[in-house]
């Protein structure tokens, strides 16, 4: 089974999905992928598997899945349709708009990297202000342009967790604990290290190193538990990122190359087109005519 869901969010940086409906059918997923995910339940009744734990699900609950974190999630089919709005994220994103709201910062650093004692919260009176704010955005997702979209999401991640900070510290009361950190797997701990260093150029050896393996052992892990290879993955990092300084900078093509991976400008025109069919000018192009129009 495929454990880490290796998302693709294209040139954006999130994935957002509101009032997503399932009827008449049984839900039962296993997974984990590399973003920041929260989740909110709008209809219906379920259980999450999380951290070996059964957890009650229902209609009001907020739940927070934090990148790389295995969880399983059963929703029953019943007359109650299941009714839930999603976002996922890049949390990196994130955090170089934070940093000027130190208390919130804190949180997010929290929520995002340590070890959390609750995932799963009742929202109650909050529970209006989540859907508004899911609805606020997914309006915008209908009329905004892409590099308006980006900031749009930005200050919806910054109201949500505003938020969030709220209800958490109601339900998960007393400070907020000194930095702990999750233990990583040997899968995670990898994808963290090329998060950090998708900027240089892949150096297999050095990863396998400081992971304390063999790279022959490395490589299967990763590609038994995600159906990728490293390579495979780094390099969809690097056009992710190249997708969004494409999107929101007037970055010369060369420098964004250079950013990425250290690569000249005709490598990466070449790269770029054989992920995302087209070139890197023929892609920024493709936006701004859309944000004109």
């Amino acid at each position: 089974m495929k454990r880490i869901a290796m998302l693709n969010f294209g040139g954006r940086s999130f994935e957002f999905h509101y009032r997503a409906k399932s009827e008449a059918v049984d839900l039962d997923f296993f997974h984990a992928h590399q973003g920041l995910e929260l989740l909110l339940i709008q209809e219906g009744v379920g259980q999450l598997i999380l951290n070996q734990q059964l957890i009650p699900l229902c209609a009001g609950t907020l739940v927070v899945f934090q990148p790389f974190q295995l969880h399983r999630v059963r929703m029953q089919a019943s007359s109650v349709t299941y009714v839930r709005s999603m976002t996922v994220f890049d949390p990196h994103l994130l955090d170089r708009y934070i940093k000027p709201f130190p208390q919130l910062e804190q949180f997010y650093h929290h929520i995002w990297k340590e070890q959390l004692p609750v995932q799963t919260f009742e929202l109650g009176a909050f529970a209006e202000r989540f859907n508004e704010l899911y609805g606020q955005f997914a309006k915008s997702l209908q009329t905004e342009t892409e590099p308006n979209l980006l900031e749009n999401y930005i200050l919806f991640l910054l109201e949500l967790f505003s938020s969030f900070r709220k209800v958490y510290m109601q339900q998960a009361p007393g400070t907020l604990p000194p930095a702990s950190g999750r233990k990583l797997g040997h899968i995670e701990a990898a994808m963290e290290w090329v998060e950090r260093h998708f900027r240089e150029p892949f150096d297999l050896e050095r990863l396998a190193a400081e992971l304390h393996l063999t790279t022959y052992h490395l490589s299967h892990l990763f590609k038994e538990s995600t159906g990728s290879t490293i390579s495979d993955y780094v390099t969809a990092r690097r056009m992710k990122e190249a997708c969004l300084l494409l999107t929101s900078t007037d970055l010369p093509i060369n420098r964004i190359a250079y950013q990425i991976g250290r690569f000249s400008t005709s490598y990466f025109s070449t790269l770029f087109k054989r992920q995302m069919d087209v070139t890197p000018r023929e892609y920024r192009e493709q936006i701004n005519d859309a944000t004109y129009r």
